[in-house]
């Protein structure tokens, strides 16, 4: 970026960025946005929760057929319609289901990618196969593979920035935040891990990064038997 807009130095540009120029901050935050991601990203991370969660949760919540999923820190959206993906190899009847999957980043250009659900022969090959290909997109008319409607439909995409106060309403059963925390300094883990455990109620799930531990999580989770990724919340 400092290259690209020609400063001398990074402290050209921080001497410039304490100046308050809200078009240049926002220019800086989505160059240093990190956005490594796949499709099923860590394969066994999501077959067992796949095959082992979701049919508990399918069970747990029959009665009023509600879930709801947010899926932070989701760059350009491939883990979030990786759990939609999931859903829908799990739930028979899944119509009659009011299934709601949050993805949100703090990234504008990574939303902007993730809402419209078109990627390259390159980005479906990440962690997909042949047929779950073609299971879960078609081809659009720039040989783009864009996301089915039926797929689109449970997913929904917002910017929010993980430090901020979170104003949604909804209790997620289920929290993807993996490998996001980490960048963060152990003050800020804590406000993050606080905001988002009000998010959940008693025993919902949060998954971290694959072997990501972080420093004081015991204090709104409790680690789930069996995983190194996956914790359940206190209430």
């Amino acid at each position: 970026f400092i290259r690209e807009k020609g400063y001398a130095s990074v402290e050209e540009l921080i001497a410039e960025l304490k100046l308050g120029s809200r078009p240049l901050i926002a220019q800086v935050v989505e160059s240093m946005a990190f956005s490594d991601t796949s499709f099923y990203r860590d394969y066994d991370v999501f077959t067992r929760f796949e095959n082992s969660l979701l049919p508990n949760l399918r069970e747990n919540n029959r009665a009023s057929k509600k879930l709801r999923f947010w899926s932070l820190g989701c760059s350009t959206g491939q883990e979030t319609y990786s759990i939609a993906f999931a859903i829908k190899r799990k739930f028979i009847g899944l119509d009659s289901w009011d299934i709601n999957i949050l993805g949100t980043d703090l990234s504008s250009i990574a939303i902007a990618k993730a809402q419209r659900g078109q990627y390259n022969n390159f980005e479906v090959q990440m962690g997909l196969n042949a047929r779950m290909i073609l299971e879960f997109f078609h081809q659009d008319s720039n040989n783009q593979w864009s996301i089915n409607p039926d797929i689109a439909k449970m997913v929904e995409f917002r910017r929010y920035n993980m430090l901020d106060d979170v104003t949604y309403t909804s209790k997620y059963e289920v929290i993807f935040c993996r490998n996001v925390l980490r960048y963060f300094a152990p003050e800020y883990q804590q406000q993050i891990l606080e905001r988002i455990s009000n998010c959940q109620n008693r025993g919902g799930i949060l998954y971290l990064g694959k072997n990501e531990h972080i420093p004081g999580i015991e204090e709104y989770y409790e680690k789930l038997g069996g995983y190194n990724c996956v914790y359940i919340c206190k209430g």
